[in-house]
């Protein structure tokens, strides 16, 4: 009993014991719909139910890995994904050797890594759901509501959905009303990112290609070209006494989904840093990786890569759908300049960023 108040910790939060163990669904949207839910019912059982202090949860899932593995980006390269790292165990002569002659290697996001981004997009503010209808542990089929905004100055709502049951080939489709209400006149803007079957869903593409171990550089920009969440938006005025909007979703199984709700103020985003550089040599070329730091913002705010061989311009938008994490990884080897900026769902961008130069 006298560790019932101490906080919980869990960073090995997975349905699988095992990281190198190789199960395709790792790869698939399946695995994101099992980390809602599951990230759901440790706030729902634990936290609310029995008053744990669950401070963290964590997937670990911080490999090197294929499809298969326990990993948020899959691997492409020909270096073998041996067990050492579940034994604890670093043959520090091939690591040297690595080292000194670093092999090209390819890297893809996955399903589990854009469904921690859409969880990223809720706030601590959650309202309760209690009363809804919904039967998650049951039938597969659970949200999790947040407002969006800070304190009373909540500009929206964020709704996490998921339908995820633990039998990894049924299917099925569920049809979800979201009911927003007692919400301020005024412009607001829709959001929906979906994680399904060819939605936000790089393994498909990967299948399709023929499943190539080692793939050129038009099937890794295939794969890239799926491998964020599907973004549809719409702009709507709400007004009147009522003050609400209803959106019905449908909701394969197994999926998720991310609706923002957000109403449009004078805010824009502001300008990101200056970004920075990492380059490593990829299969087809010289990959350069991108990072910089948003500016706070309270709404939903997308980033774009700019690009121009010289630094007065002119510059082109080079990532080809918006980016909800403050990466990007360019496969291009013409020498130039970068900038960064930021949009919301109302399209008006920031300003941008610093330049950074890339020979």
């Amino acid at each position: 009993p006298r560790f019932a108040g101490l906080p919980f910790v869990n960073d090995e939060c997975d349905p699988q014991i095992g990281w190198h163990l190789y199960h395709t669904w790792h790869g698939m949207p399946y695995f994101a719909g099992l980390a809602a839910k599951i990230v759901d019912q440790h706030q729902r059982l634990m936290i609310d139910g029995e008053g744990v202090d669950y401070e963290v949860l964590s997937n670990d899932n911080g490999f090197v890995g294929h499809w298969g593995h326990r990993t948020h980006l899959t691997y492409f390269g020909k270096r073998p994904v041996r067990a050492a790292q579940a034994e604890h165990k670093t043959d520090i002569a091939a690591l040297e050797a690595r080292r000194a002659e670093p092999e090209p290697f390819d890297l893809v996001k996955k399903p589990a890594l854009s469904v921690m981004e859409l969880l990223g997009l809720l706030s601590e503010r959650r309202f309760d759901l209690g009363g809804q209808g919904l039967d998650p542990d049951r039938v597969g089929l659970g949200a999790i509501a947040t407002a969006l905004g800070r304190g009373e100055k909540a500009s929206g709502a964020s709704v996490l959905l998921y339908n995820s049951v633990d039998r990894i080939w049924q299917s099925g489709e569920s049809t979800v009303a979201l009911d927003f209400s007692g919400l301020q006149p005024g412009a607001y803007a829709l959001a929906s990112f979906r994680i399904a079957h060819g939605k936000g869903d790089p393994f498909t593409v990967w299948e399709d290609l023929g499943a190539p171990d080692l793939p050129n550089a038009a099937e890794l920009a295939a794969m890239r070209m799926a491998q964020e969440p599907a973004l549809s938006i719409e702009h709507l005025q709400i007004g009147g006494a009522k003050a609400e909007h209803e959106l019905k979703l449908d909701m394969p199984l197994p999926s998720v989904a991310l609706v923002a709700l957000v109403r449009r103020d004078d805010a824009a985003p502001a300008a990101p840093s200056t970004p920075r550089i990492s380059r490593f040599g990829g299969l087809n070329g010289e990959n350069r990786v991108l990072f910089w730091e948003p500016a706070p913002y309270d709404g939903v705010q997308l980033f774009d890569v700019l690009w121009s061989a010289g630094e007065s311009g002119p510059w082109q938008v080079i990532n080809p759908v918006g980016l909800l994490s403050s990466v990007y990884l360019d496969s291009s080897v013409a020498a130039g300049f970068y900038r960064i900026r930021a949009r919301d769902l109302f399209g008006r961008v920031s300003a941008e960023s610093g330049s950074v130069r890339a020979d």
